[in-house]
């Protein structure tokens, strides 16, 4: 029978699926720019808004409350069956009804300010596979993440991101229509949602006793009434992260919104970071909580916003820096987002530290509507400041919205979460911490931007990028941004590492 991971191990493969799915990211995004051009990118990234809303509009946030109530249950317990088909013939029916309501309203939209309407079609294609696919996908990694499986996740979530550019740029030999996009995406979910089903034997009974399922849906009640405490907060986050689309859609060209999803997509990829170390760290604080282990719980607090600055602003400072040598990778009319490529990626580093210390707030103590009421009052900032500064700077402009709004929310979550540990948070993240990954960022930064300017094509911003990572490092270990307890960490990886390859040699013999 399988067992929870530690969170170590669990944060591990959070980082590792991060980076990996980011690099297969990238990777697949210039392909698929290369074969379809920045038109037919437009189009799809229009397209797709809707079925991305709906991930948002869809939810009571009922998955989170399953992950809490997992999260100090056995694998294979017949609870965990019971409670998941509950669970997921809630979401499913939810799904559903919402994605009919959310053609109605990009009907309207397509019809009106977007002026698209020829698109509906691949929007009705691209919400059925979001209700069919994606969802079921979401409500199995709900099991995954509770028992921390991350190397699950993380070959699930692989091989989708593999998938999706394999299947498209194929297509793109017969034709460079959007209907091969969504195609591929459909695809490509289908494949994931076949290895979620492979891993769940080890995590949950397939079959389950009609008393377990009756008890499921009478515990379903509560878990929608603490989720739904949520909803708001993730309806905000999806209309603020999907309103600058809308806006360049409403004021600029296709071409505009082609060139900006891009760059989004970029800071998307490290924006998953935020999920990643969220199903990680929300069973543990939990369990922590449960155990009374509160110099573990707030150590795996204030570890986690360290680590997670350090490590998403180093492709902040990197590709922020190099951003218009890695805009024009994805070929011609990509550059004009330059600038909002260089903004949008500090979004990432923030919407982490809101949502580890949101962890607290949302699951640990039992707060989830102060946390939700932060992502609604962040959505309302945004709102009120992505238009005007659309319409006067363009892609650039729907960015900083995006990122003033996460900046001013920031002190108020940090000020609510303090009140909720045990010892202050500068002892696991202090002034120093703070110091060292910002003197990191401009060092990475204005590295990467001296090479980029100074030189032109791939291979220099190829060579701006090792400079801007190489001025990162250096910075980061000058300023003093590596404690005892990191080196202590890495001897003891390195010891677990010798131990089990010498093991393995033991056992060849």
């Amino acid at each position: 029978m399988a067992r929870r991971s530690s969170y170590r191990r669990g944060l591990g493969y959070a980082g590792l699926s991060t980076i990996a799915l980011a690099a297969v990211g990238v990777v697949s995004s210039v392909a698929i720019a290369r074969a379809y051009g920045v038109e037919a990118l437009g189009a799809y990234t229009l397209v797709i808004a809707p079925g991305l809303a709906l991930t948002f509009l869809s939810t009571a946030k009922e998955q989170t409350a399953l992950v809490r109530e997992l999260s100090t249950l056995h694998p294979r317990d017949p609870r965990v069956s019971g409670l998941f088909y509950a669970t997921f013939a809630f979401s499913i029916t939810l799904t559903t009804a919402v994605s009919a309501l959310t053609f109605a309203v990009a009907y309207l939209v397509f019809h009106g300010p977007v002026g698209q309407p020829d698109l509906l079609p691949l929007v009705a294609a691209d919400l059925a596979a979001q209700v069919v696919l994606v969802n079921t996908c979401f409500n199995l990694d709900s099991v995954l993440t509770a028992f921390r499986a991350g190397g699950e996740l993380l070959w699930a979530r692989l091989g989708q991101a593999i998938a999706f550019p394999a299947v498209a740029v194929g297509l793109s030999f017969v034709s460079d229509s959007v209907w091969w996009l969504v195609a591929a995406g459909a695809a490509s979910w289908a494949i994931a949602l076949a290895a979620r089903m492979f891993s769940m034997r080890h995590f949950m009974r397939i079959r389950v006793s009609a008393e377990e399922l009756r008890e499921g849906f009478r515990a379903l009640p509560d878990l929608i009434r603490f989720g739904i405490r949520l909803a708001p907060g993730g309806i905000a986050a999806g209309a603020s992260s999907q309103l600058g689309v809308w806006v360049l859609g409403a004021v600029g060209s296709v071409a505009q919104v082609g060139a900006y999803g891009r760059s989004w997509m970029l800071s998307s990829r490290l924006l998953i970071a935020n999920t990643r170390i969220g199903e990680m760290l929300l069973p543990t604080l939990v369990e922590r909580r449960e155990q009374q282990d509160f110099a573990g719980f707030d150590r795996a607090l204030g570890d986690s916003m360290r680590y997670a600055l350090a490590a998403l602003l180093l492709p902040a400072a990197v590709a922020g820096g190099a951003a218009a040598g890695v805009m024009e990778v994805f070929g011609p009319g990509f550059h004009a987002a330059a600038g909002a490529l260089s903004v949008l990626l500090l979004l990432p580093a923030l919407a982490a530290i809101q949502g580890i210390q949101g962890q607290t707030l949302l699951a640990a103590v039992g707060m989830p509507g102060t946390s939700a009421w932060i992502s609604v009052a962040r959505a309302a900032i945004t709102l009120v400041l992505t238009i005007p500064l659309t319409i006067w700077l363009g892609a650039t402009g729907t960015a900083l919205g995006l990122v003033i709004g996460a900046v001013l929310v920031l002190p108020v979550t940090m000020r609510l979460a303090r009140r909720h540990v045990s010892a202050p948070l500068s002892r696991w993240c202090g002034p120093r911490d703070l110091f060292a990954v910002g003197a990191a960022y401009a060092g990475g930064f204005i590295a990467a931007h001296a090479v980029d300017r100074a030189l032109d094509g791939i291979p220099a911003t190829a060579l701006a990028l090792l400079a801007g990572a190489a001025g990162y490092a250096l910075a980061f270990v000058l300023a003093g941004g590596i404690r005892d307890r990191d080196r202590e960490r890495l001897r003891d990886v390195l010891a677990n590492a010798t131990r089990r390859r010498r093991l393995s040699s033991v056992g060849a013999r």
